[in-house]
């Protein structure tokens, strides 16, 4: 329900079921407690890791059986973090101070450096601050002007202001709701690829396909996660899209765990590719892309001779038109989570948006309107293999029909050759009108057509396919070097 309200990390809504299960809690413990009231609070001076969205918490106040109150929070480690005195490390309660902060915060930082959202716990034994909202879920915004973003040139030692003890105490001193709370525990989250995704990045490269992930994360996010998708990671492999914030001169960032000047921000790379190079057009791992960066990207490949095949999610309503921009596109089905589904649900799902049931429908629909420039569409259980299959069926067809539109050119050639050399000859035509007509109009196209129900090629996979150069489009010089290359030496 926090996303009423605004945006929120994919952590914030995710289901933690199973860790409860993991630590030893059993379903039935749940029913102890009674939700009286759930609170949204959102800070509008720190961001969250994505830099986007403001930070937030969840503060559920729960009732216990005995008629206690307690107050459960999670959202935003350093919100979270922001209102504990005390933290529990798993068998008594010690005081918060600067030293122990300075080691969490030096974690979280860590985190956020691999690509991971994490996710703070705390924990209050009473309502404190609570009497002074009257709904039963309310929102509620911070202006805090002590609360200020993390500064990213900050080592992990350094501590934001508002994370030191003095200011900790200074907020619990002047009675703000939900400060003075025990910090649980922190808890990290990251998207990993699906089980066959790294194998088949790996195949598309031995089959001479190029694969290229286009990610709406920082660089140092994205090549986190392109590292876990099996993608070179080192020099020369990221180039930011997003325009330059007038930091960089000349279009151009400097990565400091590199010493190469990649071109910054799409608008860049035309003029990189015409005056330095062409490492645009080789690379692998793009950052910070915004949809429309994505397409005009894309648009770059095509300009150069490459065909452009967009794999992405099908619930993502900004693809529709990075699909259409692509020669091929494939919609994927991801596996939504449908959270807060109990026993008692009205419908059932089995993590398909193709199933039946009310929520499934809409997704089903959605994913519908996003696919309408998609020949293809993969559900979320499908391998990607699936589609080396139909790369692996259409370089088999491409061969097939080359084969016989070559069996169907030398027959021609035969024939006539045959006619010429009889008639330098003088002699009679070797093939009169008719047999000529029964050889390239009856038997040769038949022998042509069965040449597309050869076998595989075991090395189909394997044989590097020809770059659609751009040097044909000057036609007279392709013409005259093709002469050129029929003629004897």
């Amino acid at each position: 329900r926090m996303r009423k309200h605004g945006k929120v990390l994919a952590a914030q809504d995710t289901s933690l079921r199973k860790i409860g299960l993991a630590i030893g809690f059993a379903t039935e413990d749940v029913a102890r407690f009674s939700v009286e009231r759930e609170l949204f609070v959102f800070s509008r001076n720190i961001r969250d890791a994505d830099g986007l969205s403001a930070a937030s918490l969840t503060a559920t106040m729960v009732q216990t059986a005995d008629g206690g109150i307690q107050v459960l929070t999670d959202g935003n480690f350093e919100l979270v973090l922001g209102m504990c005195l005390d933290y529990f490390d798993g068998s008594a309660i010690h005081a918060l101070d600067d030293e122990k902060m300075a080691i969490y915060y030096g974690l979280y930082q860590n985190a956020l450096q691999q690509d991971l959202q994490c996710l703070a716990f705390a924990y209050c034994p009473d309502d404190k601050g609570a009497s002074d909202v009257d709904s039963k879920d309310a929102f509620i915004g911070l202006e805090d002007s002590s609360c200020e973003s993390t500064d990213p040139s900050l080592s992990s030692s350094d501590l934001p202001e508002y994370l030191t003890e003095t200011a900790r105490k200074k907020l619990f001193s002047e009675d703000k709701a939900f400060v003075g709370q025990t910090f649980l525990g922190l808890v990290t989250f990251a998207y990993d690829p699906k089980t066959d995704v790294c194998d088949f990045i790996e195949d598309l490269s031995i089959a001479g396909i190029r694969f290229v992930y286009f990610s709406a994360s920082s660089g140092r996010q994205s090549k986190a996660f392109g590292e876990r998708l099996g993608l070179e990671t080192d020099w020369n492999t990221c180039i930011l899209l997003s325009s330059a914030d007038g930091a960089h001169d000349g279009g151009y960032i400097e990565d400091h765990d590199i010493k190469a000047r990649l071109p910054r921000g799409i608008e860049s790379i035309r003029p990189h590719l015409a005056e330095v190079d062409d490492i645009p057009l080789q690379i692998s791992l793009f950052a910070e892309c915004a949809p429309d960066s994505t397409r005009e990207m894309i648009g770059i490949f095509q300009e150069n001779g490459d065909v452009a095949c967009c794999i992405g999610s099908a619930l993502a309503d900004a693809n529709t038109l990075t699909f259409a921009a692509a020669d091929l596109a494939v919609g994927v089905e991801p596996i939504p989570h449908f959270n807060g589904r109990g026993a008692d649900s009205d419908w059932t799902n089995d993590g398909s948006i193709s199933t039946s049931g009310a929520l499934a429908t809409q997704y089903a629909l959605g994913a519908a309107l996003t696919c309408i420039p998609c020949p293809l569409f993969l559900q979320h259980d499908t391998s990607l293999y699936t589609l080396l299959q139909v790369v692996s069926e259409a370089r088999r067809l491409v061969g097939s029909l080359g084969l016989g539109a070559t069996l169907l050119a030398g027959a021609a050639v035969a024939a006539s050759a045959v006619n010429l050399v009889a008639g330098l000859c003088l002699l009679p035509p070797a093939m009169n009108g008719a047999m000529l007509i029964w050889v390239l109009w009856v038997v040769a196209p038949l022998l042509a057509a069965s040449l597309l129900f050869a076998p595989h090629d075991e090395a189909t996979m394997s044989t590097m396919p020809v770059k659609n150069h751009a040097h044909v489009a000057d036609m007279p010089r392709f013409a005259i070097y093709a002469v050129v290359r029929m003629l004897p030496p």
